[in-house]
């Protein structure tokens, strides 16, 4: 056993980013933060903030269970360990809650553990359990990532857009749980959505990397998974014109939704384009609050 006690945090993300779904994934600037330690038996979990009342306490919580299992691939015996978690990223609102516990338990039992894995085996650990890289990416290396997924093997690339960007995410107060998300979309698609999406996900990397505010406003478009999910999301077209009327360069679902994301140039009014986003969820019955959100560079980190 070792009485050392670690500190990480784990940013927020948003994913898909309009056609690039399941591959592109922004880390955010608004964080979980969790203390861990070994212990010579159980498991203890003390949670504050946001889900504080209905997270699992033991061995169901996902954050054990990333750490279980990454020890377990370590090869490292676990008597006991406690975790002290404070959340700020909300559940089941396409923001990377999941995400970040996953993280949070693998990047701990790495640093506990003296495991020495690299960040891209956390990310292919991580991709494992969650089913996709698109959040977990980030919320490892920050920044914006692309990644791909074959069997178990993971490419992901870290890059940072050439101009300077604001996030301004409208949450709403009804929740849509990652799994309905998926429901709702469709086993096969048209050929020519496919090529669609294909060729605008492209362009939306190639418009964040070079700079190209007028490629990255028409990057935004999705004809894979936005339109089947309308229907969960009361006020998604709404807020998606208030955002663009506001001054966004464009506006789309946040992850599996149904908080929206918009994107500005950091010169804009920020506050503006948050406040028309809450009215277009207003217009359609249902109460938001938003916030005003940078690029986190770093990803997860810990701190002393």
């Amino acid at each position: 056993m070792t009485d050392s006690k670690i500190s990480i945090r784990v940013p927020a993300t948003t994913a898909n980013v309009g056609p690039a779904f399941d591959c592109m994934g922004i880390a955010l600037n608004f964080y979980n933060y969790m203390q861990s330690e070994l212990t010579d038996s159980g498991i203890k979990f003390a949670i504050s903030g946001v889900g504080a009342a209905k997270l699992p306490r033991n061995d169901k919580n996902i954050i054990y269970k990333a750490f279980a299992k990454t020890a377990a691939l370590l090869d490292k015996k676990i008597s006991g360990v406690n975790f002290f978690c404070d959340n700020n990223i909300p559940l089941n609102h396409g923001l990377g809650s999941s995400s970040a516990a996953i993280v949070s338990g693998i990047f701990s039992a790495n640093l506990l553990l003296n495991g020495g894995l690299s960040k891209r085996e956390m990310i292919e650990i991580a991709a494992k359990i969650e089913g996709h890289p698109d959040n977990v990416a980030p919320a490892i290396l920050g920044g914006v990532t692309v990644s791909a997924q074959s069997n178990e093997q993971v490419n992901s690339v870290r890059f940072l857009p050439k101009f300077a960007l604001k996030f301004i995410v409208a949450v709403p107060d009804y929740e849509v749980p990652t799994r309905l998300a998926r429901s709702a979309l469709p086993k096969f698609i048209a050929h020519a959505d496919g090529v669609f999406n294909a060729g605008h996900a492209a362009l939306l990397t190639a418009a964040l990397f070079s700079g190209d505010r007028e490629s990255l406003a028409v990057a935004l478009q999705d004809k894979l998974h936005q339109p089947h999910r309308a229907y969960l999301m009361p006020g998604m077209k709404q807020v998606f014109a208030a955002a663009k009327n506001g001054g966004a360069i464009g506006a789309v679902i946040s992850g599996a939704g149904p908080t929206m994301l918009a994107i500005a140039e950091a010169n804009v009014d920020c506050e503006a384009i948050g406040s028309a986003m809450v009215s277009g969820f207003n217009e359609a019955g249902k109460a938001a609050y938003y916030k005003i959100l940078s690029m986190d560079v770093d990803g997860a980190c810990t701190m002393k």
